[in-house]
């Protein structure tokens, strides 16, 4: 049986986000909260400058539910003051794609 992201819980994808971030951004702490309704956030962390870079992993198994949903995103950001001030937003996406799929998300 072979073994895709797909297979992953949402709550296992944003741990093992984090624990690939630690690793790649030599990060040793990345706060995580609770799942519920967390206005967006999974985690959080401050650099060394003092910057807070917000964190969002999103889980999708098809296209136009993130797509629509990134189109909300977009739309509120632009709208709703954030519950915690940040310096950076990163988004990390998983969802069954191809070429014309990610250049449809970089578009937004």
């Amino acid at each position: 049986m072979s073994y895709t992201f797909e297979n992953l819980s949402p709550l296992d994808f944003e741990k093992l986000g984090v624990d690939l971030l630690q690793k790649h951004l030599e990060q040793p702490l990345i706060e995580t909260f609770k799942p519920g309704k967390d206005w967006g956030i999974d985690g959080r962390f401050i650099n060394g400058l003092g910057q807070t870079t917000i964190i969002q992993f999103k889980h999708y198994k098809n296209f136009q539910d993130l797509k629509s949903n990134l189109k909300k995103y977009q739309k509120n950001r632009k709208t709703v003051k954030p519950k915690i001030p940040y310096n950076k937003y990163s988004m990390f996406l998983r969802w069954a794609s191809d070429r014309i799929d990610k250049e449809g998300i970089i578009s937004l």
